[in-house]
């Protein structure tokens, strides 16, 4: 990353920096900064791959990464730890590519953009990439937002689970006198045959 910022052509924008790089590499954000391969900065695409980035910016998904990576540095035998890395770079890229939409964006411009991307453009792992799982984004994009209704669907299982809880509750009670009443009337039983 070092290399690339000495070697590029920087430019400082609204709280963030863009770096335009020589090096065919894919469009990252490393803390505050963006890295563009240099062709990308006359297209007119860079503006959504700009917006991708600043999300992972915002969101500060260098520090979930680092975090990740010191941990898989140190527990690296748990096959845990590399699916929870796996599925924080999927979390991160579906986070990005949601705000970039929206932005109020055309989604078949977009993911048309993610596929151009993956061509010939070799990403820096430690970062946040661009072109990562670009099946399952696109995918996550064309599946349609869930209403209002949808979102709160989960509520409904506390009344049931309620339910079935008192009726548990209540059937161990009923047991529980059960024992109880048997057991007076053993006991009365056994008191009178004496």
């Amino acid at each position: 990353v070092e290399m690339l910022k000495r070697k590029g052509r920087r430019t400082d924008r609204d709280g963030y920096s863009i770096i335009y790089t020589q090096e065919e590499v894919a469009p990252f954000s490393f803390f505050r900064t963006i890295y563009l391969n240099e062709t990308l900065a006359e297209e007119p695409d860079s503006t959504y791959i700009i917006n991708h980035e600043v999300i992972h910016i915002k969101q500060r998904h260098t520090y979930d990464n680092l975090f990740v990576e010191l941990f898989l540095a140190i527990f690296w035998f748990n096959p845990f730890m590399w699916f929870l890395k796996g599925s924080l770079r999927e979390n991160h890229e579906y986070l990005a590519d949601n705000g970039v939409l929206n932005l109020k964006i055309n989604p078949s411009t977009y993911q048309t953009l993610l596929l151009k991307q993956t061509i010939g453009l070799a990403p820096i792992t430690l970062t946040s990439t661009f072109n990562s799982t670009i099946k399952k984004r696109i995918i996550m994009m064309c599946k349609n937002k869930s209403s209002v209704f949808a979102k709160f669907k989960p509520l409904l299982l506390i009344p049931i689970l309620a339910t079935l809880f008192l009726i548990f509750t209540c059937n161990e009670k009923t047991i529980g006198q059960n024992l109880t009443n048997s057991k007076t009337t053993s006991t009365q039983e056994e008191q009178a045959a004496v």
